[in-house]
């Protein structure tokens, strides 16, 4: 093999490989999931909220989005349980505006009927980029008034990595249209915001794929040069 060649792929499986061990390194980065229950609910299907519910987040840094986990108390109804059209997806859009922009649609279980947390996946990772207002976005049909989903309220974050934050101020919005227009609701309306989680990946910065793609090459030059060494001694 020619060694050139050899160390160009060897520097390009660094980089891969680095790439791939930071995507594995995830973290919660956001979460109020431990908050106290203060009683309130959150409800996303029933006619007179919408048949969409947004909640909104910023970010400080370059991510990659693993899971979404959200707390759920159950359900409202006064009808039957619905076959399970239950959606969460994440949007971007401008600050203090509308989601406008659908990034993915994350994989979890399509009917959260009862009590309990519920992880969604973002199967191919979704990228965060810093300083742009994303949105986690639950859609179901309009149930009228026979059925709701409910989310808890938590007031406050007991993880929040430093950049990653929540308006107090227009964070949570209602829409029948796919967000067309929508209803905004500050976090104190229902008494905080849904209970949710947040699991992401760092992006690293470029110099430091750079440095240990540098890194590899010179390790097997230097390993060259010996195997050399040794052929000429």
């Amino acid at each position: 093999m020619n060694i050139r060649h050899f160390v160009k792929t060897a520097a390009a499986s660094t980089v891969a490989l680095a790439l791939s061990t930071q995507f594995l390194m995830g973290e919660t980065t956001l979460s109020n999931l431990d908050q106290t229950d203060d009683g309130w609910i959150i409800p996303v299907g029933l006619s007179f909220y919408g048949s969409s519910l947004g909640q909104a987040f910023t970010v400080s840094g370059d991510w990659r989005l693993a899971s979404v986990t959200l707390g759920l108390v159950g359900s409202n109804t006064s009808g039957t349980e619905p076959a399970g059209e239950f959606s969460i997806s994440i949007y971007s859009g401008a600050i203090s505006g509308l989601p406008s922009v659908k990034l993915a649609t994350l994989v979890g279980n399509s009917n959260p009927y009862a009590a309990g947390l519920y992880t969604y996946t973002a199967t191919d990772g979704v990228l965060l980029t810093s300083g742009v207002q994303y949105w986690i976005v639950t859609s179901v049909p309009n149930y009228g008034e026979d059925f709701g989903y409910d989310f808890r309220a938590a007031e406050g974050f007991n993880t929040a990595l430093p950049g990653w934050s929540v308006s107090e101020t227009g964070s949570l919005l209602f829409s029948s249209d796919g967000f067309a227009t929508g209803d905004s609701y500050d976090s104190a309306y229902f008494g905080g915001n849904i209970a949710f989680a947040i699991d992401a990946e760092a992006v690293p910065e470029p110099s430091t794929v750079v440095v240990l793609a540098l890194g590899g090459a010179g390790l097997f030059e230097a390993l060259r040069r010996q195997r050399s060494a040794k052929a000429v001694g």
